[in-house]
């Protein structure tokens, strides 16, 4: 699985997120280019998209920035757990059907 982090740092999928409020008043993740302007998870935003490294440098010289985040490349799914313990039956389970990286 490390080669296939490797191979998601490599790729021009990430961009920066900052904290704003939606309509009902809830903060949500906004994102933003790392050279600065808009962006977005749909394809036509793939030209504002740089590699881990890149985004990781931008978020340095960016206050805005709260953190980095990517779109989800073809051929790859994320299943993402909030609020278990990686020792929970039901992440357990999971882990053991999927072929995967965990944090």
């Amino acid at each position: 699985m490390a080669n296939a982090m490797q191979e998601l740092m490599d790729m021009k999928i990430w961009m920066l997120w900052r904290w704003a409020t939606d309509q009902k008043g809830k903060p949500t993740k906004k994102p933003f280019a790392a050279k600065g302007g808009a962006t977005g998870t749909d394809d036509k935003w793939s030209h504002t998209w740089v590699t881990y490294s890149e985004a990781v440098k931008a978020k340095e010289h960016n206050s805005a920035a709260a953190g980095v985040g990517f779109k989800i490349p073809k051929g790859y799914y994320f299943i993402d757990i909030d609020h278990k313990e990686l020792t929970d039956p039901l992440v357990q389970t999971i882990l053991a059907r999927h072929d995967s990286y965990a944090e």
